[in-house]
């Protein structure tokens, strides 16, 4: 996916610079394999991706001609291009962890032999694996990637640590139907969290018996 540039020279004014891919392109191997470019400071940019797993040396061939003289083309020059593979996106999922339970280092697994690197949440580099602290219920997210032997890494990949609160109910209250055979009354349950912090809304399941019938 990076770039490489070749800046051609001549003696000649306004030589054209015709380059193009010997042979076929590899398995895995993407780019543009022709171009022209012509006139001082010329510059050819090459530019392929490589997702195999495996080095590439692509021959490129860039054949000069002098465009006023009928035109008379020059010796070719071959240049030799090594396209090292980039890892692919690891593959994420969201990590949960209940409230109050022991520090967790988070983990993913590389192809063999790649390294896994891992970023904040502004993907700032950070120097090993986030442990992440289960206090508070919230949500981290990092970002984490793969590099390999050739020094290349792969996108980064989010992934996302919640925190889900565990929940303990503190007191009730109710009140009864007040018409045989219509849904109504009600009951109000106070649920915290393990650090005592009101969970408003939070659903729950009620189990209830009604005339010596389990109902929930």
């Amino acid at each position: 996916g990076e770039t490489a540039t070749f800046t051609p020279l001549s003696t000649v004014a306004n030589t054209v610079y015709t380059w193009s891919l010997t042979g076929a392109l590899p398995v895995g191997v993407s780019g543009v394999t022709s171009g022209t470019v012509s006139g001082a400071g010329a510059v050819i940019v090459l530019s392929f991706t490589n997702t195999g797993i495996a080095s590439q040396a692509l021959t490129i061939q860039v054949l000069p001609t002098n465009p006023s003289q009928n035109p008379c083309e020059g010796t070719p020059v071959n240049l030799t291009l090594n396209v090292n593979p980039i890892p692919p996106l690891l593959a994420t999922d969201t990590s949960a962890f209940c409230m109050h339970t022991p520090p967790q280092t988070l983990s993913i697994t590389a192809l063999p032999g790649n390294t896994v690197n891992w970023y904040d949440q502004n993907q700032a580099p950070l120097g090993s694996a986030p442990v992440i602290n289960t206090n508070t219920p919230t949500q981290f997210k990092y970002f984490v990637s793969q590099s390999n032997s050739y020094g290349c890494e792969g996108p980064k990949a989010q992934l996302i640590a919640v925190i889900n609160p565990v929940v303990k109910i503190t007191s009730s209250s109710y009140t009864n139907p007040s018409i045989c055979g219509i849904p109504s009354g009600s009951i109000v349950l106070n649920v915290l969290d393990l650090n005592d912090n009101l969970l408003p809304n939070y659903p729950v399941i009620v189990h209830y018996t009604k005339f010596q019938t389990a109902y929930q």
